[in-house]
């Protein structure tokens, strides 16, 4: 980056959601969450006001120079936190969420017009959870909208999931910044099934980073667990189950306290 205050404002950013890094290395996994939840922000607020809005190009995608930048691919062909998020954003099945007084309001945007499984699930900065609701509805049009009630002052995120006839779709909103929910270091546990590589945790947890044998893809990386809900990662390329298991390192953002 050729900003004159460039490094101080990666800091600024940082420090205002999370916390701070206590060696290089950290510095560089959550400056790469702070992007990808800054992009985040900005892609959803845009879908969120469709048909106000009808379309994002986000900065940027690649770079020519190995250096300091806001690319979602760095010179070396490696994939950041952004990458991953950008993916998610466009998916075509999106959930928009948001917050009005003590209201989480969901926006479910997608092709899909069957029967729709919505649940919603609160939790304090503690990770303890707090309200949970469930409902069943007809997706009858292009656009959904749902709310269910939660305790602004008490929810530090909540976690919506939308099950569909053969698939199914989550976001997660931040009512307060990831530095102050701290619900302790979470236990990751993973196993390899099929090529598919299936985690769960035991609390919240944070930006989880999955560090792979080269040759190794995911179709997915830094995202968050929600305690005792699967998540699966698609593999692909050379998968070599010893190798995997000796040399895989897994990180979340209770790793830098």
């Amino acid at each position: 980056q050729k900003h004159g205050t460039g490094y101080e404002n990666i800091k600024i950013y940082i420090d205002n959601k999370y916390p701070s890094p206590k060696n290089f290395n950290d510095l560089v996994y959550i400056s790469q969450l702070m992007q990808a939840d800054a992009i985040k922000t900005a892609i959803e607020a845009h879908r969120s006001a469709m048909p106000y809005n009808m379309g994002t190009l986000f900065w940027q995608w690649n770079d020519c120079w190995p250096v300091v930048s806001w690319s979602a691919v760095d010179y070396y062909g490696r994939k950041k936190a952004l990458f991953y998020q950008v993916k998610r954003s466009f998916a075509d099945d999106f959930i928009g969420l948001s917050v009005s007084g003590d209201s989480m309001l969901i926006q479910f945007q997608s092709g899909y017009t069957g029967k729709i499984s919505i649940t919603m699930k609160a939790y304090d900065r503690f990770g303890k959870s707090v309200r949970s609701y469930g409902r069943v509805m007809d997706k009858n049009s292009e656009q959904s909208r749902i709310s269910f009630p939660i305790n602004s002052n008490r929810t530090a995120l909540a976690w919506v999931s939308i099950n569909m006839d053969d698939h199914e779709v989550d976001n997660i909103y931040y009512l307060q910044p990831p530095k102050q929910i701290q619900p302790g270091r979470p236990v990751i546990q993973w196993e390899l099934v099929n090529d598919n590589l299936e985690l769960i945790s035991d609390k919240i947890a944070i930006g989880v980073e999955l560090q792979l044998p080269e040759g190794i893809e995911t179709d997915d990386n830094y995202f968050d667990l929600i305690p005792g809900i699967k998540k699966i990662v698609r593999l692909s390329g050379n998968i070599n189950p010893a190798l995997l298991k000796k040399q895989i390192t897994i990180r979340s953002l209770a790793d830098t306290y």
